[in-house]
């Protein structure tokens, strides 16, 4: 458990799951997740009890919790691990709107940063933001990410294209 100011992050475990459920289905999440058909809670289930296995699956999910109550409002998950070159891609979610902009997603970031430092010795990370999601390139800059490229019309909505942007941290320069 990594405790921090205002959260805690916590491993994930099958009581998470109606949670999972609910964050993975919202369809306002599948802009950003690429999610394309909702999940079964079989799905979910599965996911959570495969989900200990750090190093075989390349991927880690810490529930984001309220400090002060244990409440489960989100998650950040780190996956694509690469144990040989210390480098893995992170995702977070702070799953409902009025949890947002109040710092629990920042603190969540340099929280998952510091145990995947401390536990699989993994100092560069990485993400890939729309180029429309203004929220979460404000909280990746704010947390130290730099914007390292862009790769052109990357997402498709119909007949809309986005621009995908590239960022990168490494904690080892802290």
């Amino acid at each position: 458990m990594i405790k921090d100011e205002k959260i805690l992050l916590r491993p994930l475990k099958l009581a998470d799951a109606p949670w999972i459920l609910k964050w993975e289905n919202n369809t306002a999440n599948w802009l950003v997740s690429g999610t394309e058909k909702p999940y079964s809670m079989e799905e979910i289930r599965t996911f959570i009890r495969d989900a200990i296995n750090v190093r075989e699956n390349r991927q880690l999910r810490l529930i984001v919790c309220f400090e002060s109550s244990n409440e489960p409002i989100g998650a950040v998950d780190l996956f694509e691990i690469n144990f040989k070159h210390k480098r893995a891609e992170v995702g977070i979610l702070i799953a409902e709107m009025e949890h947002r902009k109040r710092g629990f997603g920042l603190e969540a970031l340099h929280g998952v940063e510091e145990y995947a430092k401390a536990n699989f010795d993994i100092v560069n990370f990485f993400c890939g933001i729309q180029s429309n999601n203004a929220s979460s390139i404000r909280l990746f800059e704010k947390a130290g990410y730099q914007r390292i490229g862009t790769r052109r019309n990357w997402y498709q909505f119909g007949e809309d294209q986005l621009d995908e942007f590239l960022y990168q941290h490494n904690i080892e320069k802290r």
